[in-house]
């Protein structure tokens, strides 16, 4: 692709529909199946971020994630901190996030390909709790009601 000429007006991306906010910690014998459930989502790649949060890994974790984030065609960030538990590291993702709604997947899970859109469906139909949020909504959701 050609670099933009000088003045011409840069074509911006649209924000994330959905950041996808994922804690890490001594879950990586999980993490090919859950990272693969997210590269098989039929939501648009272009419209999700994920947002891994390395929350002081003491195994394999931290190389996996890195090694799928140069794969992947998804918007991923990397947060690495020290460990200071789930709950911290939902809320250092939380501010690295720019979707218009937010879930917390948990990474010893996958997601089945449609979960996103499904999730998105079911706000439509207001079957999703909501709670407010600085920048736009909160998704909160568990499994049953994907799994229903």
């Amino acid at each position: 692709m050609p670099a933009p000429l000088a003045g011409a007006p840069r074509m911006r991306r649209r924000p994330p529909l959905v950041s996808l906010v994922i804690p890490v910690y001594g879950v990586a014998p999980y993490l090919p199946r859950f990272l693969s459930s997210l590269d098989a989502q039929d939501h648009p790649h272009h419209r999700l971020q994920v947002v891994l949060v390395l929350d002081g890994a003491c195994d394999d974790s931290p190389r996996v994630c890195r090694s799928w984030a140069r794969r992947t065609d998804l918007d991923v960030e990397i947060i690495e901190t020290d460990n200071g538990g789930q709950g911290r590291a939902r809320n250092l993702g939380m501010g690295r996030a720019r979707g218009q709604w937010i879930g917390f997947p948990d990474p010893d899970d996958w997601l089945a390909p449609d979960f996103l859109t499904r999730l998105l469906a079911a706000r439509r139909r207001g079957d999703v709790l909501l709670a407010a949020r600085r920048r736009g909504d909160v998704l909160l959701a568990g499994r049953t009601l994907i799994h229903q």
